[in-house]
């Protein structure tokens, strides 16, 4: 009878370690997976730009904090699901900066200060704001500002920026923001700097050739109208200028006198064309065209786009822009 007993608590503790035993690696596991590094992204260019470094590694891959659809989150406020992904202790967040995503970036680091923020924009050769619509002091009755360019007071759209942030929607500033992004993702997780460093020399190999088609494709008609200004950066490097913007993002319907007036400044200013973006309505910038007599056409500056996109996503909109442009501005 001792002996049956004997064997009966035998089999127990043997057991109970070989369970204690699957906890203790199940554990280990899950704080091996929760300490992993992730790499997530504020915006959607950003997450573009970090994918197509981290493709074809065996690290860790990019992570959108944001919905696809969200565009500039400027005054965008962390829900709680938004503060959940960034839970951990070894996480790095690429930021967009230049005051696009800086209010949520201070929220992020506010909810878990063992994060490491990363600003992309670093080094950038950034626009100013010109902090001016036509109803301030330095401008006209008519929206003339004192510099010389035209703006329509429609929801203006940097809530206060110092610099325009939109430095992924031109190959040449997009180039800045992908140096930054690698080199924080080597220092971040250095085990796949070199697959990093060569996904990185081949982006920068298309987005350099994206350039120079840029450049040689002959803009002659070199004033244009903007739905708003996240083409700045483009404009700069193609030699166009941005001579009206409508600043115009909202589903408001414009009145009467707007509309008199932007007919106007786009006549005075000679505008070819207006371009506005597909995450904005189109409604106001078709009825800007009907009314000033110049075609309207739709640029995709990447501010949004699918959640899971194929690699070389940005290369192929910026050359699809770049053929619109072309259709337009040769002529």
């Amino acid at each position: 009878m001792n002996k049956v007993i004997g064997i009966v608590v035998l089999v127990f503790v043997i057991a109970g370690l070989a369970a204690y035993g699957i906890y203790r690696k199940n554990s280990k596991a899950n704080a091996t997976e929760n300490n992993a590094p992730r790499i997530i992204c504020t915006t959607y260019p950003v997450y573009l730009f970090a994918r197509e470094i981290l493709k074809d590694t065996n690290g860790p891959q990019a992570e959108l904090l944001l919905a696809p659809d969200t565009g500039c989150p400027h005054d965008y406020a962390l829900t709680p699901s938004d503060l959940m992904k960034l839970a951990g202790d070894n996480i790095l967040l690429l930021k967009n900066g230049l005051g696009l995503d800086d209010n949520l970036c201070k929220d992020a680091l506010h909810a878990n200060p063992a994060i490491k923020v990363v600003d992309t924009s670093v080094n950038a050769h950034a626009i100013p704001v010109e902090k001016h619509a036509h109803h301030t002091p330095e401008c006209d009755k008519k929206g003339t500002c004192s510099h010389g360019h035209h703006h329509h007071g429609h929801n203006h759209h940097h809530h206060g920026a110092e610099f325009n942030p939109h430095l992924f929607a031109s190959p040449d500033t997009a180039a800045v923001v992908v140096a930054n992004i690698s080199a924080a993702l080597q220092s971040f997780h250095p085990e796949c700097a070199e697959f990093y460093k060569k996904n990185t020399e081949s982006f920068l190999t298309e987005l350099e050739t994206l350039k120079k088609d840029f450049l040689a494709a002959g803009f002659t008609k070199k004033n244009i109208a903007v739905q708003h200004d996240v083409f700045a950066y483009l404009a700069r490097m193609c030699g166009l200028k941005e001579a009206v913007s409508l600043h115009a993002e909202s589903a408001m319907a414009p009145s009467p006198a707007e509309v008199a007036l932007l007919k106007k400044e786009i006549k005075e200013q000679e505008a070819a064309v207006l371009f506005s973006e597909p995450q904005y309505p189109a409604e106001f910038a078709k009825l800007i065209s009907v009314e000033a007599g110049i075609p309207h056409h739709v640029l995709d500056s990447v501010t949004t786009g699918p959640e899971q996109p194929e690699p070389g996503h940005y290369i192929r909109q910026m050359r699809a822009n770049l053929e619109t442009m072309k259709g337009v501005l040769t002529k």
